[in-house]
């Protein structure tokens, strides 16, 4: 359970690139 859950809060983080090169600290903070 707890797997797929991590598993998909990691997709988007893949997904948006931009969101990492923009804001890598407050894009994370926002997905914790």
């Amino acid at each position: 359970g707890s797997g797929r859950a991590r598993g998909r809060a990691a997709l988007p983080r893949l997904e948006r690139p931009e969101g990492q090169r923009g804001h890598p600290v407050t894009h994370q903070s926002g997905e914790l």
